[in-house]
């Protein structure tokens, strides 16, 4: 491993050495425990308060069975959050209305002679309820037998319609690509009503890292959840925009704490194909990979044309979290927590920076490329910061890991080192500048407080080179090779604050040595000379 990446170990190593007396406080995530929205359950059983139906209700409005599955499969219909006024239904109760009542539907309307309808009943239950209960809905239940002896289970939807075959048939296919003959002879009206009533019964369950290739009928299953949350605003980058959505707990098989709200993710809708593929890659080249400080992507999707990455939802990232509480209390245990963080960042970055891909055995060597404040996220819940927004990210194998081109980089100034200035090659060293700088900013909001951290930057703060109207906002000097003034004398007022303890102390020592150095000719950890007891 380079020397660099020995650092980041070091750092670790300082952390949790000086947290060694108090190392039964190491904080542990809380169990998560997945409860099923189970239709045998009352609670859970009974539709979003958005609709005014229910089994009572139901009940008394229909006669027959038929009739009953029809009420049913009206009352338990979802508004779509993000895409309304489409609605789709549930899984479970989707599942649970057609077993109880395919049996006799099949008696009552002669669908089938009586000896076979076990028989139909169990393979409808067991392998059709998606098409069973399209063709109900479009008043078509008396072709189910012809579908299934055609081969037509639910693994054959969604039917898509090609206008190659209008002259030969019906203009369906399955999802196989094979024609319907079954349908034939139907009437446009009803070949229509079934292309489009079908997405009903389709919204996808999400999987872990899975891909989605939606129509653009598929009907997302994004709720509006039932508990009382803030409002929060769409947030829109250079790569793509964020926005919170909220699964319903039928459609995803991810573990969550418990709740019948749904699970509440961030979906990044990218702006474009190519920078989708390139984020997306970088997730797939870690593989099962999981580190408690490096996010994690959920699953992708594209529909209509928009690719979306899904991870979880955090409450904020760690300038909202510094604004929280922007003059904090300086106890042993926000301490504590602090260079926990710290060290596990650390940690996770160097996890990126080199790791092995299980599936293939391949080493690769990953750079983040923009570490800051606004890309590390809180998740309240489990009280842990972490690493996210691989946009820029890039995985190389070992004979590139170190030979990236300064012109193909894209940075966040303020946080990046002189490297593209001084036409070096792009290097994993990038990002430990980066999280140097990032550490300072914490630092600073430890001992002085959040507003601090904005002097910190107007005296960083110097008229552009190339365009004397604009400033700019460094850590490096303007002749690129030496880091300002400023910093230097900001760490120096940090260390001499009563409130710099003395891991406080070594750690600036650390980053202004190791870390935020320019053509740093050793990586070794440089005796502290602390005297602070």
């Amino acid at each position: 491993m380079d020397m660099f990446l020995n650092y980041l170990a070091q750092v670790a190593y300082l952390c949790f050495h000086l947290l060694g007396a108090a190392s039964r406080l190491v904080f542990q995530p809380r169990p998560a425990d997945y409860v099923r929205h189970l239709a045998d359950q009352p609670s859970n059983d009974r539709p979003s308060r958005s609709t005014l139906h229910n089994e009572e209700l139901i009940g008394s409005r229909a006669d027959g069975a038929l009739q009953r599955l029809q009420e049913g499969l009206k009352a338990y219909r979802l508004t779509a959050s993000i895409e309304a006024p489409q609605k789709f239904i549930p899984r479970s109760h989707l599942q649970r209305l057609v077993r109880e009542s395919v049996q006799e539907i099949l008696r009552e309307q002669s669908i089938v002679e009586d000896k076979k309808i076990p028989l139909f009943s169990q393979l409808i239950s067991e392998e059709a309820t998606q098409l069973f209960a399209t063709l109900v809905d479009v008043k078509k239940e008396h072709h189910i037998i012809d579908f299934l002896e055609e081969g037509i289970r639910d693994k054959s939807l969604p039917f898509v319609r090609t206008r190659k075959l209008r002259r030969l048939g019906s203009g369906l296919l399955t999802r196989q690509k094979k024609p319907i003959q079954t349908i034939n002879d139907w009437d446009w009206q009803s070949i229509e009503a079934l292309e489009n009533k079908q997405y009903r019964v389709l919204s996808p369950v999400f999987r872990s890292g899975a891909h989605y290739e939606l129509d653009n009928l598929h009907i997302l299953p994004f709720i509006e959840q039932e508990t009382e949350v803030e409002n929060v605003p769409m947030e829109a980058g250079g790569y793509g925009e964020v926005s919170r959505e909220c699964i319903h707990p039928d459609h995803h098989e991810f573990q969550t704490s418990p709740a019948r709200d749904g699970l509440v993710v961030a979906v990044k809708r990218v702006f474009r194909k190519a920078d989708f593929g390139l984020e997306r890659k970088v997730y797939l080249d870690l593989g099962p990979i999981r580190h408690p400080h490096l996010i994690e992507l959920l699953f992708t999707f594209r529909k209509k044309d928009k690719y979306q990455l899904v991870f979880p939802w955090a409450d904020g990232n760690l300038k909202d979290y510094w604004e929280r509480s922007p003059v904090p209390e300086f106890t042993r245990d926000l301490l504590l927590w602090s260079l926990e963080q710290m060290a596990g960042m650390a940690s996770g970055l160097a996890c990126f920076h080199e790791f092995t891909n299980p599936a293939h055995g391949h080493t690769r060597f990953g750079r983040h490329g923009d570490i800051k404040a606004q890309n590390i996220l809180w998740f309240h819940a489990e009280n842990v910061l972490k690493i996210a927004d691989l946009g820029v990210a890039n995985v190389r194998g070992r004979d590139s890991r170190s030979n990236i081109p300064p012109s193909t980089v894209a940075d966040s100034p303020t946080y990046s080192p002189p490297d593209i200035q001084r036409q070096q090659h792009i290097s994993r060293k990038w990002d430990i500048w980066s999280l140097g700088c990032l550490y300072l900013e914490y630092i600073t909001y430890l001992v002085l407080g959040c507003p601090a951290i904005l002097r910190f930057s107007s005296l960083r703060r110097e008229p552009s080179s190339q365009y004397p109207e604009l400033f700019t906002d460094e850590f490096y000097a303007t002749d690129y090779e030496s880091v300002k003034p400023s910093v230097n004398d900001w760490v120096a007022q940090l260390q001499q604050n009563s409130r710099c303890s003395c891991v406080l102390h070594d750690l600036l020592n650390l980053i202004m040595t190791e870390m935020i150095v320019i053509d740093s000719p050793t990586l070794e950890v440089p005796h502290s000379g602390c005297t602070r007891k």
